[in-house]
């Protein structure tokens, strides 16, 4: 739950790391009965958010009306949060980029971004977002 409740909180889920939080301290107390009470609601609640961060089915290998400027400002601004090591401003940005549906290509740049931010490798996403937004 320790680290369930810190990767809620690195995507801006304050409510759900809240509650593993709260999972975590009654594990401490061995409150075996408020566990088996309270993880089925927080593990449907989990699988909401996950199936929200999923990215959108409906892309083209070239998806030709992606708002490239969009795109790129939104790059750019994930590129700055890890310049500043801020890995929640940039899961906040790359979730809001998540929610729309773009091109094979720009889902394979937007998945390599989300698990190179787990592992913190901010210097790997700046120079992946260097890459690609020079073909802009």
């Amino acid at each position: 739950m320790h680290g369930v409740k810190s990767a809620l909180a690195n995507i801006g889920r304050m409510d759900l790391s809240a509650t593993a939080l709260k999972l975590e301290q009654t594990g401490r107390n061995s409150n075996v009965d408020e566990i088996y009470a309270e993880t089925p609601a927080f593990l449907d609640a989990l699988r909401d958010c996950v199936e929200q961060l999923k990215p959108k089915e409906e892309q083209s290998a070239e998806a030709t009306d992606e708002d490239k400027q969009y795109l790129k400002e939104k790059l750019l601004m994930i590129k700055a949060a890890c310049e500043e090591f801020d890995e929640k401003s940039a899961n906040e940005v790359l979730t809001e980029l998540k929610q729309k549906a773009w091109s094979q290509q720009t889902m394979e740049l937007l998945t390599s971004i989300s698990e190179k931010l787990l592992h913190s490798d901010f210097d790997e996403i700046k120079d992946e977002i260097d890459k690609f937004t020079k073909g802009l």
